[in-house]
């Protein structure tokens, strides 16, 4: 068999189209290193001319933070008895904005560092927002409680509320909520805070007026919408209008909520005669537009 056969076999031609390709991938490797080299320099000069920016801003807010002081309740144990102090504590409330109006004015600038092009850009941000307090729906006081179908002391005025928690057995009421509270700081405002924390039934939360049915107290102090919540239990009546505490109920939406229709329409439906009507009957007062 001749060379010239040879060179015809399939095995040869394998060979030199192997050898062809090894030799085409110098070019093709020269070509990718110049490329990433140039891409490698223009990336640090794009970062060398940026460096003096503030790179990818996110513009966000604003929100508006009003802080307020409210009482916090602490229980300790000192010289084996224990000690209910009320303090004041400042809090803060954040409101997102109802409407944001911003207009955002954009100047783009080329700058250059050797060869290289940067577009930066300079951004001047104007806007108003505007904030309101969420819709006030209904407010409650505080009341007294004694257990169903027993007598009802008279605290129509301030000096007959304080001889009927003097004259009292026992006095269940909360350590914490707000009528908890509000109650601590009020028998040491009203000078009987000894008397009453003696015959004191605390408890952490829940319904006073469900111990007051057990019969473990004789009258109980919450607020009234909470006292109509227990079975068991009669409303005496609110605490006289001079050391009355009020909480206002509202009703506002989280930023970013998925479901703003409905949580407005619920929102809306609270505030029809319909819910006045069942809130009324559950202790709460409408709030009067």
């Amino acid at each position: 068999m001749s060379w010239s056969d040879g060179e015809r076999t399939p095995g040869f031609k394998l060979v030199l189209a192997i050898a062809v390709g090894l030799a085409l991938t110098i070019p093709l490797f020269s070509v990718w290193l110049l490329v990433y080299d140039r891409k490698t320099q223009s990336d640090e000069a794009t970062a060398s001319i940026t460096e003096g920016w503030g790179g990818a801003q996110a513009i966000s807010g604003p929100v508006l933070v009003v802080p307020y002081r409210a009482a916090a309740t602490e229980t300790l144990v000192e010289n084996g008895q224990q000690v209910t102090r009320t303090n004041q504590v400042r809090r803060e409330l954040t409101l997102a904005p109802e409407t944001v109006d911003a207009t955002t004015d954009i100047g783009p600038q080329v700058r250059t560092r050797s060869i290289y092009e940067a577009v930066v850009y300079d951004a001047r941000v104007v806007g108003k927002a505007r904030f309101a307090l969420p819709p006030d729906l209904a407010s409650t006081g505080i009341g007294v409680c004694v257990r169903r179908g027993a007598p009802r002391p008279d605290i129509s005025t301030l000096d007959a509320f304080k001889r009927a928690l003097l004259n009292a057995k026992s006095i269940a009421h909360t350590t914490t909520g707000q009528s908890g509270v509000y109650f601590s700081g009020l028998i040491e405002r009203l000078g009987i805070g000894t008397q009453v924390r003696a015959k004191a039934r605390t408890q952490p939360g829940g319904i006073v007026g469900e111990t007051v049915a057990r019969g473990d107290a004789e009258i109980g102090i919450q607020q009234i919408s909470e006292i109509y919540a227990a079975s068991g239990a009669d409303l005496v009546g609110p605490f006289p209008a001079e050391i009355q505490k009020f909480t206002v109920f509202s009703a506002g939406l989280f930023a970013g909520t998925r479901q703003e229709e409905a949580a407005q329409s619920l929102i809306q439906f609270l505030k029809t005669p319909a819910s006045a009507r069942v809130m009324k009957a559950k202790g709460l007062e409408p709030v009067k537009k």
